[in-house]
């Protein structure tokens, strides 16, 4: 249910920034995942898991497209690698912090408690982006010109032989890193008897 979502909203993540802004689209999209982190906790069953999964997928999808689109409207092209490389890295060092710290709120206040407490960081996240998102400097080289630029249409984008290198090298890559991401947890604590504790 998660990587169903976040692969739409890949996509889909990226046109509604387009039509939101980058600031009020990404603050949306981190309230849509933290509302669906603290759903967690609610969850009853395998159903409610997959919908508060579903939901979490649709949030954070569209994450990654407005960081991606926030560099370009804010950084000259010769800081937009480091501005990407920066936010990506940022995921990147949250995906190693999370989990001990998870494992240590599951372990003070349960683990809907540690649903809970994620959900209220991203909400505070939120107010600071939105707040942050007011001081946001002017999108780089915008002229009245380039503000009316009509977006491309799928074909186009599809043509673009940038657009398929990486939508190959997505196809390859991403199984192997789901793969690893989702089992390794799973395969250390049966097989070599990790412990959260």
């Amino acid at each position: 249910a998660f990587v169903l979502a976040y692969t739409i909203m890949f996509a889909a993540g990226g046109w509604l920034v387009d039509r939101l802004g980058t600031v009020r689209g990404l603050a949306l999209s981190v309230a849509v995942w933290s509302m669906a982190s603290a759903g967690h906790a609610l969850a009853a069953g395998a159903l409610g898991l997959g919908v508060a999964r579903f939901i979490l997928g649709l949030g954070e999808g569209a994450c990654f497209p407005a960081a991606t689109k926030g560099a370009v409207e804010w950084f000259p092209p010769h800081q937009r690698g480091l501005a990407i490389g920066i936010a990506i890295g940022g995921s990147a060092f949250g995906s190693v912090l999370a989990p001990p710290l998870t494992a240590w709120m599951a372990g003070r206040f349960g683990w809907r408690g540690a649903f809970l407490a994620t959900g209220a960081l991203g909400a505070v996240w939120v107010a600071g982006w939105l707040f942050a998102g007011r001081l946001a400097p002017a999108p780089v080289g915008a002229t009245p010109s380039r503000q009316s630029e009509r977006n491309a249409t799928w074909a186009e984008v599809f043509r673009q032989p940038a657009a398929w290198q990486i939508l190959v090298a997505r196809f390859l890559f991403d199984p192997v890193f789901y793969f690893y991401m989702f089992w390794i947890p799973q395969y250390l604590s049966r097989e070599r008897g990790f412990s959260l504790d």
